[in-house]
């Protein structure tokens, strides 16, 4: 069973999981954990304290994004917040190139890039996760 779900809502383990299912991971659990599993590769889905050899967060982790932002059309910006206030607070930014793949967001520009790369991969501005993400997402 599925579920459709707003791209521009998608965050930590659920936007991890999006670009694992985007990338060709199979999705699983072990009833503790979100697993990602491709050519005998086993990683732990979603945002982490642990050693990222082990994790797939590519919403977190730029040495997991960056291969993936060098194969797209894809723009990036990092924008200062304008507020004195808050001088060291920043918002990304995303596109590929379409007016549904472009996203902003507080949560910072790696949040943005996947998101904009999901939308530009599924041709819209929403998809489709499996229930077993729901199930394991906290957040």
């Amino acid at each position: 069973m599925s579920m459709q779900i707003e791209i521009k809502s998608l965050k930590g383990m659920a936007l991890d999981a999006a670009m694992a299912l985007m990338e060709g991971y199979e999705l699983t659990t072990d009833s503790i954990s979100l697993l990602a599993k491709k050519d005998g590769k086993l990683l732990i889905v979603g945002p982490g304290a642990d050693d990222s050899r082990i994790r797939y967060s590519p919403s977190t982790k730029w040495e997991q994004l960056g291969p993936l932002i060098k194969t797209r059309d894809v723009v990036l910006a990092n924008h200062s917040s304008g507020n004195e206030e808050t001088p060291d607070r920043f918002w990304g930014s995303a596109h590929c190139f379409h007016g549904f793949t472009r996203f902003e967001t507080y949560d910072g520009i790696e949040v943005a890039a996947c998101r904009s790369m999901l939308a530009y991969h599924h041709e819209g501005t929403s998809l489709t996760l499996p229930n077993i993400v729901f199930a394991m997402c906290a957040d």
